[in-house]
């Protein structure tokens, strides 16, 4: 008997032990569990929110989507959202939602709502100070810190000389019970606070206080987005205000530069009918005062003496020298109003040019220089106004041999470039041109230095007017020069 007694002794208490380790097991499956809800609860929050706010950069928008999430995952019946502005460092409420029964109310505050300075109330010491406090129950009075330090006796160590608590909520005044403030905090940096409140004491679990430190982290991230958004909009429409006004200032300069281009235009255009009408009215009788001294000098109506002679020739060759002048202002005018006209034909370069150079041809003998032409045989007829491309050779031809010292040269190379445009080249070897006047010697009435004007005789008008008979063809001109050495004048026109 005393052995069966044994045995049942230890089998209960064998049993009471796997009882009591059973229900260890249970309390310890019920922990997990528990933990692993509050895991899945915060990891569903935290989804939430990121999906909801994932497009969303509208402020508004992204405070209800706050405050929402805060009602419906904790227990919190009310509940706002206060921003710090660091300039004046006070906290102002951007948005709150109160609940009764069933009816949601939101309110986006901009103005006309009271404010807190940093430590001023419950908030306004949450923003200073950065830490989360709980007030489980308002008629108490006792503020302590959400994760708080515990006096010997366990307890939580109240905050002391704590305001009474503000009523953040807009809209019809309710009863506090209980209440939690955390701060927002980005970079280190608390940028506002998080108020929630309920009507009963005790309302706010340890639950609800580690779910909001959760969300108010998310919390602080989709601000962080929404700033630097905003700041991205705010830049991005100082810009466009930037360009906009650029535009604006670059259209009406454009509108001042076209006006003032069609006022030197019409100038322009005057001028050359001023120097037309002139040069024709002038050209009438200088032919014939040339003509007159012309019959003189051949002695037509009797001889003259020496000194009479003498003086017939100088008028002669001045009366010459002018209507050279004369006709060049004509057809500079004439080109810049439009109203010379090419006659196109096919002709032979060998033919214009020998033309040219017999006309030439004594002016190079007054100084002995020698003038030769190259012509590729194989250069064959060329499109173009013969009398104007005449008007080109004598220029340059002319202008080679006016500024060439005695017993120089004078060659003009004529042929076509791979791509079929006709070119011709006329290399003497005179005094050459500085690098640096070389584009001034194409200008109207310019010589390159007074004493090359005073030294030879010149209107300072060829040049410029072979440049607008080439371009007239379409072509191109250029020199190249060496001081003391020579130019190469050279000019093209498309075929």
């Amino acid at each position: 008997m005393m052995n069966d007694a044994t045995k049942a002794q230890r089998l209960q208490e064998e049993l009471t032990r796997a009882v009591s380790q059973r229900d260890l097991y249970i309390k310890e499956l019920h922990r997990t569990t528990q933990r692993f809800e509050e895991k899945v609860r915060e990891l569903s929050v935290v989804r939430r929110i990121g999906e909801t706010l994932k497009y969303t950069r509208d402020p508004r928008k992204v405070f209800e989507v706050i405050i929402d999430t805060i009602i419906d995952e904790t227990s919190a019946e009310n509940c706002s959202l206060m921003l710090l502005n660091r300039e004046t460092n006070e906290l102002h409420t951007r948005a709150a939602r109160g609940q009764e029964d069933t009816e949601i109310s939101f309110y986006h505050i901009s103005s006309g709502t009271r404010s807190f300075k940093l430590g001023e109330g419950i908030a306004g010491w949450v923003a200073q100070y950065g830490e989360p406090i709980a007030i489980p129950d308002i008629n108490d009075g006792e503020v302590v810190r959400l994760f708080p330090e515990l006096d010997a006796s366990g307890k939580p160590v109240v905050i002391p000389e704590l305001p009474e608590v503000p009523q953040f909520v807009s809209g019809p005044a309710r009863s506090i019970g209980s209440m939690l403030c955390l701060p927002l905090v980005i970079d280190n940096e608390v940028v506002g606070v998080v108020n929630m409140s309920h009507p009963l004491q005790e309302a706010f679990s340890s639950e609800d206080s580690q779910l909001m430190t959760i969300i108010t982290d998310q919390v602080a991230i989709a601000l962080n987005n929404v700033q630097i958004f905003d700041d991205l909009q705010q830049q991005s429409a100082f810009l466009e205000d930037e360009v906009s006004r650029a535009t604006e200032e670059l259209q009406s300069t454009n509108d001042e530069l076209t006006s003032a281009y069609d006022e030197i235009q019409k100038a322009s255009q005057m001028k050359s009918q001023f120097l037309a009408h002139m040069s024709h009215e002038l050209r009438t009788p200088l032919n014939a005062v040339i003509g007159f001294s012309e019959i003189l000098e051949d002695k037509t109506f009797g001889d003259l003496n020496e000194k009479q002679s003498r003086y017939v020739h100088n008028i002669l060759t001045s009366s010459r020298h002018l209507l050279e002048l004369i006709n060049e202002i004509l057809d500079l005018a004439k080109v810049e109003s439009g109203e010379m006209q090419l006659v196109v034909t096919e002709f032979l370069v060998e033919d214009c040019l020998g033309q040219v150079t017999e006309v030439v041809r004594p002016l190079a003998a007054n100084k002995s220089i020698t003038l030769n032409h190259d012509i590729d045989p194989e250069l064959g007829l060329i499109s173009g106004d013969e009398g104007r491309i005449k008007q080109i050779l004598y220029n340059l031809l002319s202008n080679a041999i006016k500024f060439t010292p005695e017993d120089g040269q004078v060659d003009v190379l004529a042929g076509r470039r791979d791509d079929n445009t006709l070119e011709i080249v006329v290399v003497d070897t005179g005094i050459g041109i500085k690098k640096e006047h070389q584009d001034l010697i194409f200008s109207e009435f310019r010589q390159v230095e007074e004493t090359y004007s005073r030294r030879y005789e010149g209107t300072g008008l060829g040049l410029a007017l072979t440049r607008r008979l080439v371009e007239l063809h379409e072509g191109k001109i250029k020199v190249e020069s060496e001081v003391g050495v020579g130019s190469t004048f050279t000019f093209t026109i498309p075929q």
